[in-house]
């Protein structure tokens, strides 16, 4: 068993996504093994008037909003607390889970990214929020922190907890090493199956037709020779995974050929695979891909939103 404390900074809005984020630290992580910071920021008005104007600390003074305020802080102080106990039902020591509720510095997104720099393992916190249409229209905190969070795995999850296994998207690169790493340190080493997973895209989309006329190489050779450098990544990542803890009968590995998008495999796979959970690296092997196409890894995140997604530097 592993001795290592994993810190887990769990950032909660009162929401009805936060409920579930709660739900999903409880279903996932170790209490064993995790020490537990929810943390809320809260502000001094209401988020609607800093966006509006500059001055918005001057409405503090406006009766109605003071009122406003103290009952945000009576709500959300016992929304805390009842997601505290609710970890504590799930085996979290109560010296395991500690409550810090911070006023509002320089915004929502970045005070939780600065707050996330202190010791924490990873960071945790919800797809969507209280406010639907701010998400919407001005984007989502999630969205801000998976530009802003790169130092540790930044955990989204999804909009509702889906029961199955935990699938890696492995591609060779520095980032899915860590990934797989991650997932070792975090994950308990009976509780949940893992598969690690390797896309090979088709020569076709690789290379513009007019070429591959003349590449010296044809798909079936193509894919063989892929199929034969992976191979013993993907074992190496399984050993990455026993060496953590991970029982070996919740290992497995999968190599899927001839996909047009590795992002778009990737979902598929965990959705007809029902996974509740993709794990990928920030940063993909090719650069030049990653330019034209976008990162594997951010394109999973956008179109992955009723799944739990793990980004991992």
């Amino acid at each position: 068993m592993k001795n290592k404390i994993n810190r887990l900074l769990v950032a909660l809005d009162g929401s009805d996504q936060a409920s579930v984020v709660v739900n999903y630290v409880g279903e996932i992580f170790p209490p064993e093994t995790t020490h537990v910071v929810l943390f809320h920021v809260i502000s001094e008005v209401p988020e609607l008037l800093w966006d509006v104007e500059k001055n918005a600390e001057q409405h503090f003074q406006i009766h109605s909003v003071k009122a406003w305020m103290t009952e945000q802080k009576k709500m959300i102080g016992e929304f805390l607390n009842q997601s505290k106990q609710r970890l504590v039902e799930k085996g979290f020591s109560a010296e395991h889970v500690d409550i810090v509720v911070q006023s509002r510095k320089k915004g929502i997104a970045r005070d939780i990214h600065d707050f996330s720099r202190e010791g924490f393992h990873a960071l945790v916190l919800g797809r969507t929020g209280v406010s639907r249409l701010k998400d919407l229209f001005v984007g989502s905190v999630a969205s801000k922190l998976l530009g802003k969070v790169s130092d540790i795995p930044l955990i989204v999850v999804g909009k509702q907890i889906r029961p199955g296994g935990i699938l890696i998207a492995y591609d060779q690169s520095e980032d899915a090493d860590k990934a797989v790493i991650a997932v070792g340190q975090f994950v308990g080493g009976d509780s949940h199956n893992i598969t690690v997973l390797h896309v090979i895209r088709s020569l076709n989309i690789l290379y513009l037709n007019e070429i591959q006329r003349h590449y010296p190489i044809d798909e079936l050779e193509w894919t063989e020779k892929h199929r034969e450098t992976i191979e013993p990544e993907l074992d190496r990542a399984i050993s990455t995974l026993e060496e953590a803890g991970i029982q070996t009968n919740r290992i497995s590995k999968k190599i899927l050929t001839d996909q047009i998008s590795r992002a778009g495999a990737v979902i598929q796979e965990a959705r007809d695979g029902n996974y509740s959970t993709i794990v990928v690296g920030r940063r993909g092997l090719s650069i030049v891909e990653e330019f034209l196409l976008g990162r594997v890894g951010k394109k999973i995140f956008q179109m992955a939103n009723d799944m739990t997604v793990w980004v991992v530097a």
